[in-house]
């Protein structure tokens, strides 16, 4: 079953405009192949207004379909981000020895990897603005911090 034959997909695109619905049909017949997506209803309701509303969720998924996945199968988007997650999981993923390349390079990824979450929570109201705000703020400076800390 495609995601457009899904109950809770087409439950939530039944208010939609025709035009955003057309644009929307679009951007799921091009991921409808490349993902297997999880028979979770509150993902599936979600969908439509967070592909509609952000580009960037779209062209990351995109660009970085296998971690996608991976945060399908995870179930990361349901879930908010514990404290200390992202300088553990940064800290797991940039090896000590790394140069400023790689150090550059896996920051990029799990950033828009995080931030894909962060606005998928956002935009789907399953988060509330606190939230929002202190996962962007853990994000940052867990950031800085690896950063830093390869710098030396």
């Amino acid at each position: 079953m495609t995601l457009e034959q899904q109950p809770d997909y087409v439950a939530a695109t039944a208010g939609l405009p025709d035009l955003l619905k057309a644009h929307l049909s679009e951007q799921i017949d091009k991921l409808n192949n490349e993902f297997n997506w999880p028979q979770n209803s509150k993902l599936l309701g979600s969908l439509p207004v967070v592909l509609s509303c952000s580009d960037f969720i779209l062209r990351t998924i995109q660009r970085q379909p296998q971690a996608f996945q991976q945060l399908l199968d995870e179930e990361v988007l349901l879930q908010p981000y514990s404290t200390g997650f992202h300088l553990q999981t940064l800290q797991t993923r940039i090896a000590v020895d790394a140069d400023e390349g790689e150090i550059k390079r896996e920051l990029r990824r799990y950033r828009n990897l995080a931030m894909l979450c962060i606005a998928w929570r956002d935009l789907a109201g399953w988060a509330s603005l606190a939230e929002t705000f202190e996962s962007l703020t853990e994000l940052a400076e867990a950031s800085i911090q690896v950063a830093l800390n390869g710098a030396m």
